[in-house]
């Protein structure tokens, strides 16, 4: 999944390849290694090992429109219709999971990385002006990192659970909660990707909130779905939030707007049959 990596299988034994990129890589290693004097060799690496296998690919596969055309800008490439786009996405949605008790307090979660391209204290600041507003309002950070989100509530002054949870620990917890958070920065990493985080979400019953700053989220989620909450600004989020919370909440059709959502963009035999039609 990785351009670096198809450059290692081409050396090794050059052949039929298909390549699912799933990222950026050469603005995510500079994000993450910002500062250092690994960031601009480690970035060029990259931007070479993409030139080149975009170009010895046999059959590429991108997460998003917006990925494609970036990739096309970005190298002079032409794919003509030899490509495939397919989102990144690990759930099904969970049918017994939609609940009218999970929806009946104002409980959020944010699962996943503290990396450098997660907006976290973001996140805290949104939180602190929802508790603000909703006092009722809890939050639980799941991560590998606790001792860092413990450290960034305690820097924003606020209370919350923090766990270190196993996949099938997390897909139990997530269902206890109302919605989750995604809170990112514009940026070409974020336009680009399909990032799993909200799709694990919504497969276990949660209201996602998240930036407005993902291309296909925008264009194929929030437009569709009524029990999403995309975002542009802080203002608009909290103003969203406090809406949802005047509002009644019914599970069956948060259940029918998800498995919506699910059927037409998540569908993974619909990917499994027209991939199939056209793998080399």
């Amino acid at each position: 999944i990785r351009a670096i990596d198809h450059m290692t299988a081409l050396i090794r034994q050059p052949r039929t390849t298909i390549v699912w990129y799933q990222g950026v890589a050469p603005y995510e290693v500079e994000l993450v290694f910002k500062g250092t004097l690994q960031s601009k060799a480690k970035k060029w690496i990259h931007t070479l090992s993409e030139k080149i296998s975009l170009n010895k690919v046999t059959l590429p596969i991108f997460v998003s429109e917006a990925m494609m055309r970036h990739y096309t800008t970005a190298y002079n490439c032409t794919f003509g219709h030899n490509y495939f786009i397919m989102p990144c996405f690990n759930m099904d949605i969970m049918s017994e999971c939609f609940t009218v008790s999970r929806y009946e307090k104002p409980r959020f979660l944010y699962a996943g990385s503290l990396g450098a391209w997660e907006d976290i204290n973001g996140l805290m600041d949104i939180f602190c002006r929802i508790k603000s507003i909703i006092p009722s309002a809890e939050l639980a950070i799941f991560t590998n990192y606790p001792k860092e989100a413990r450290r960034l509530l305690e820097y924003h002054h606020l209370n919350g659970e923090v766990d270190s949870l196993t996949p099938k620990e997390l897909q139990k917890r997530m269902t206890e909660f109302k919605y989750g958070l995604m809170v990112r920065k514009p940026s070409i990493i974020n336009d680009v990707a399909t990032p799993t985080k909200i799709n694990s979400y919504m497969s276990s019953g949660l209201i996602p909130v998240y930036s407005d700053v993902v291309s296909d989220y925008r264009t194929k989620i929030a437009k569709e779905n009524p029990y999403v909450i995309s975002f542009k600004s802080r203002e608009e989020c909290i103003r969203e939030i406090t809406r949802f919370e005047s509002t009644q909440i019914i599970p069956e059709e948060i259940k029918k707007a998800h498995t919506n959502t699910f059927n037409s963009y998540w569908n993974r035999e619909k990917y499994i049959n027209e991939l199939t039609k056209i793998l080399p």
